[in-house]
């Protein structure tokens, strides 16, 4: 089978920085737990290997990895599960041995060919202590995903230890929806002319000043800047988008764009943001990768109020998911040369990116306690041959495309209690990012208590 068409956008993307081998982008979805009780192990790594048999796109392997690669579905499930045995170290030396086996984990190679592309690793560092990691290529997943797949880890482990009864088969599986997809993202109905009437004869920008270290940091080095919205925000946003008749969401995205228009001086921009992808029934209990890039025009006139002009955007955010299509399908409309030029990254479709992140994942797990892990990934800390990527020949036409893919990008929490930005500090530096966050809230401010100050008098 071909791709979904929400799979497409990564395959690009990691086919650009990956002509070769696109999985050596390492681009993986990670989550470290730590877990305090009496865990049976060998109940664990039956219940992996259930969630493997449950879920389709766990058992996804690549035909080839061509510009158009064909998959299709192991008839066996192998077990990605591994037990690490660390109660001999102590202290420092077990702490840095862990770091380093979940580190290993974050840039870990999957063979797309051969498969699996996910794996589990369980830690024991005491007793009745562990750290259990997983790891699923974003090729194959996506963020909702790992919820799902905790969770289905964790109700086989019930069942395996005697404790609750088998859940449930799924109504639908990874090819249903892929193929729901596909029929309803192609180009038909008016779809590739709505994205030509946005995106065709634009150039996307990069906007924000370059200010960043240099090239003594990693190109892939990532930071992340946390900020939080004031309360008082936070409790009168849902009334004040609710008047407005956008959903909160849309109110953020509108104020950011807003806040970028003042701050860079351009009055017509596109905003990347994300669609959850999962509107067949039953597709909310499904691992994949689902999701759907969307590009919203925002026309930004300083005449308009600022009510007007967060409203504008979130119509604009509002026609781009009606009209959600393939990458294929965007990328060609925006780019009568997209076929001539791929891979073609999505990095050009837009000037700045806003997304709002799946809620936060600590799953319940009945008899134990579970608290998630964080930890330092920083490439400039991978061991050798695991950091992704690294300068080609070519690196002087690849610049501005590292440039778009490090500027800053701003995550908001599901429950709107405020966010983060990540960011390329080789590029841009913390005094960038944290006066871009001074603007967008100052403007998110007007849009709340002020909704009909004019967008020239800000």
């Amino acid at each position: 089978m071909s791709l979904a068409p929400s799979q497409e956008t990564l395959w690009e993307y990691m086919s650009y920085f990956s002509p070769d081998n696109p999985a050596d982008a390492r681009i993986n979805l990670m989550e470290s737990f730590r877990i305090e009780g009496d865990l049976d192990v060998a109940a664990l790594a039956s219940a992996v290997t259930d969630a493997a048999w449950r879920q389709d796109a766990l058992r996804l392997r690549f035909a080839d990895l061509s510009r158009n690669p064909k998959m299709y579905l192991a008839s066996g499930a192998e077990v990605p599960f591994t037990s690490v045995d660390v109660r001999d170290l102590s202290g420092e030396e077990q702490r840095l041995h862990v770091w380093q086996l979940i580190n290993d984990e974050r840039y870990r190679l999957f063979d797309f060919v051969v498969g699996p592309l996910w794996s589990v690793v369980l830690v024991r560092i005491a007793d009745s202590t562990y750290i259990l990691t997983v790891n699923l290529s974003h090729a194959i997943a996506d963020g909702a995903s790992l919820g799902v797949l905790l969770g289905d880890i964790r109700e086989a482990y019930l069942h395996r230890a005697g404790r609750k009864q088998a859940p449930p088969e799924l109504s639908v599986g990874f090819v249903d929806l892929a193929r729901e997809q596909a029929a309803g993202q192609s180009g038909q109905g008016g779809k590739e002319e709505y994205w030509r009437s946005r995106l065709s004869g634009r150039d996307a920008r990069l906007i924000f000043p370059v200010t960043g270290s240099g090239a003594e940091t990693a190109l892939t080095h990532e930071a992340m800047y946390p900020f939080e919205f004031p309360q008082r925000m936070v409790e009168v946003l849902p009334a004040v988008a609710l008047r407005a008749r956008i959903a909160p969401f849309a109110a953020l995205l509108g104020a950011y764009a807003v806040s970028l228009a003042l701050r860079t001086g351009h009055d017509d921009l596109v905003i990347g943001t994300v669609t959850g992808g999962r509107d067949l029934p039953g597709s909310q209990y499904l691992v994949g990768q689902f999701t759907n890039n969307v590009y919203v025009r925002a026309e930004v006139r300083p005449g308009a109020t600022v009510g007007e002009a967060v409203r504008q955007v979130a119509n604009e955010f509002r026609l781009a998911v009606r009209n959600v299509a393939s990458f294929k399908t965007i990328a060609s409309a925006a780019n009568p040369k997209f076929c001539d030029e791929r891979p073609w990254p999505f990095f050009h479709l837009y000037d700045a990116w806003f997304q709002q992140l799946v809620p936060d994942r600590n799953p319940e797990f009945p008899g134990f306690a579970v608290e998630k892990v964080t930890a330092n990934y920083s490439p400039q800390a991978a061991p050798a041959g695991k950091q992704a990527w690294s300068m080609s020949a070519d690196a002087p036409a690849r610049l501005p495309v590292w440039m778009k893919r490090g500027a800053p990008a701003v995550m908001v929490n599901s429950d709107g209690s405020g966010g983060f930005v990540v960011h390329s500090p080789r590029f841009y530096s913390v005094e960038t990012v944290a006066e871009i966050v001074s603007g967008y809230l100052r403007t998110l401010s007007a849009f709340l208590d002020d909704p009909g100050r004019r967008v020239a008098e800000m």
